[in-house]
């Protein structure tokens, strides 16, 4: 997969036509790939996985479920992207011993991230896999980001 069909994911998305020849007027449409963040092997909370890290995970298994029906691609708006950091900028649940057994965690308690995170978040997650793409969409109704990932067909 390919910039520019990363781009035709992103134009079926906001319902122009995937055609390069027909691209909407007054509409710029960026694709990156790589933006040189550190990731977030390196980072941690106090030895546990990072919220970034509990971001990564909640959207792998997830990812089946934001497939295009004209694309056929996973994709994730700045909205749906902003739930799953919901989830994982809570404080994780601490595994509770009964009878000497480690019982199974639950999902972590929702807390709010903070919305200047989302884009770094995107970004990152875009260097972690080489089949992600960070979409910008910019319009006279303003700027939208979409994530791409190419891997995930339906």
């Amino acid at each position: 997969m390919s910039v520019p069909e990363a781009r035709k994911v992103a134009l079926q998305y906001y319902g122009f036509s995937a055609n390069p020849k027909r691209k909407p007027t007054n509409v710029d449409i960026n694709v990156s790939r790589s933006f040189g963040t550190r990731g977030w092997d390196s980072a941690s909370d106090g030895g546990r996985p990072s919220a970034l890290a509990r971001l990564q995970k909640l959207i792998d298994e997830h990812w089946d479920e934001h497939i295009g029906t004209m694309s056929r691609f996973g994709r994730l708006s700045m909205t749906q992207l902003n739930h799953y950091a919901d989830m994982a900028y809570g404080d994780p649940l601490e595994e509770e011993a009964a009878n000497g057994k480690q019982t199974t965690p639950s999902l972590p308690k929702a807390g709010a991230a903070p919305t200047e995170l989302l884009e770094p978040w995107m970004r990152a997650l875009c260097d972690e896999s080489p089949s992600n793409y960070l979409v910008e969409l910019i319009a006279k109704e303003g700027r939208h980001l979409l994530l791409v990932n190419t891997s995930i067909q339906g």
